[in-house]
């Protein structure tokens, strides 16, 4: 976990140390290369049969695991949300001049249409044997790291954003931890009730961890819990982002402004961000964008605490 956690602050410093001095496509290079770890991870998924089999059961997992952790975090919100800020509406300049939240939409496609390329390639049988996958997927990991931290420190007005936040909007990224893993825990309970194959309570709230960063987070648990996890943890976190712009209008109507943010959890400083201010008023960029900095930066760190606890419980003595 130190390791991880060193690649994405050293790239952070780098770019702030680079801000203002040079201009690179760093949501392309981001973008790039979480597209070759996915093809990676796809190429794995392809080439585990037993695995390919359990597919249609893994995607029902990622789906409760995802709409329970969306209810979780945007009912918390709601429960943060003033009376005030419930019934207000963004005026028609704030939502005249949103973003429309597709391009983000786009970018999924993109990135799930290479994981899928990279199941093709594995079934058609065009993977070299002896291919290295577990270093490939650790220095593919590295270097996503060093891209997100990177893109954050050259992330312009980020931190003059900050000062103008409400003191009380420091502790929405708290209240979508608990709304997430609440839901995680209520998905865990469910699926294991109706005795659907599901992963274990750590692994679950590990999935749960991502807050729809699927990248990063079936990386890191397909690294250290293998293939299974790792795809379901990219189902759900991406279902996460997806759903989060399908229902954005919903959200804001029925649990507040901060919904919005709260469901896409650390894709509200990116891809949702645009949904977040369109429906929710330009006032609560900055929230959405401290919100998602503060989620993503915590992904690798609660992610790798829970499997860490998996590996604690069934070491234990019996």
């Amino acid at each position: 976990m130190i390791i991880t956690i060193g690649f994405l602050l050293a790239g952070f410093l780098l770019g702030l140390l680079l801000k203002g001095r040079v201009k690179l496509p760093t949501s392309a290079i981001t973008l790039a290369s979480i597209c070759l770890l996915l093809f990676i991870l796809g190429l794995e998924i392809g080439g585990n049969r037993e695995l390919l089999a359990d597919l249609p059961t893994m995607g029902l997992t990622a789906l409760v695991v995802s709409v329970l952790a969306i209810l979780g975090s945007v009912f918390f919100a709601r429960l943060f949300t003033k009376k005030e800020e419930l019934a207000s509406s963004p005026s028609p300049a704030e939502t005249g001049a949103a973003q429309k939240p597709s391009g983000g939409m786009r970018d999924s496609l993109i990135i799930v249409g290479c994981f899928v390329a990279g199941v093709l390639v594995a079934l058609a049988g065009w993977v070299p044997e002896g291919l290295p996958m577990d270093q490939i997927t650790e220095w593919g990991l590295y270097l996503l790291l060093v891209c997100v931290g990177f893109g954050l420190g050259m992330e312009e007005g980020f931190f003059a954003s900050l000062k103008t936040l409400p003191l009380r909007s420091l502790l929405l990224p708290l209240v979508t931890v608990v709304g997430s893993l609440t839901g995680g825990l209520l998905a865990w309970g469910l699926l294991t009730w109706f005795r659907t194959s599901v992963p274990d309570l750590t692994d679950t709230l590990a999935v749960t961890s991502g807050f729809g960063y699927y990248s990063l987070s079936s990386v890191l648990l397909d690294e250290q819990r293998g293939p299974m996890v790792a795809t379901i943890a990219l189902a759900a976190n991406l279902l996460r982002e997806l759903l989060t712009l399908l229902t954005a209008p919903m959200l804001r109507k029925w649990f507040g402004p901060y919904a919005i943010i709260s469901s896409g959890g650390a894709t509200s400083m990116d891809t949702t961000l645009p949904a977040a201010v369109r429906y929710g008023g330009s006032r609560y960029a900055p929230v959405s964008i401290y919100h998602g900095f503060v989620l993503t930066v915590s992904v690798p760190f609660i992610v790798s605490f829970f499997i860490t606890c998996h590996s604690w419980f069934h070491n234990l003595p019996v």
